[in-house]
């Protein structure tokens, strides 16, 4: 399987864990990640201020994202 890397930690209760076992879950949860981690979903969360105006539309918030040089006042804020 190709995965993107990723810095993880797992904490583990059990001492002896089967590698077949952990690469399973391994790609249980890079398939998690791979359905959360699309341009959609991060437009769904995030909101862009700017001064006194807030959008949520996907062409605004990918040509910020895009910019070289940010503007002053525009902020990209999570809706959690």
């Amino acid at each position: 399987m190709n995965h993107s890397a990723r810095d993880i930690i797992f904490l583990i209760r059990e001492t002896e864990l089967d590698s077949i076992v952990f690469e399973k879950e391994m790609g249980n949860l890079h398939q998690i990640f791979a359905r959360t981690e699309t341009i959609s979903q991060f437009c769904r969360v995030h909101e862009l201020v700017n001064r006194n105006t807030i959008t949520s539309k996907r062409t605004r918030l990918m040509k910020f994202l895009h910019e070289d040089q940010h503007k002053p006042f525009r902020f990209l804020i999570n809706k959690n």
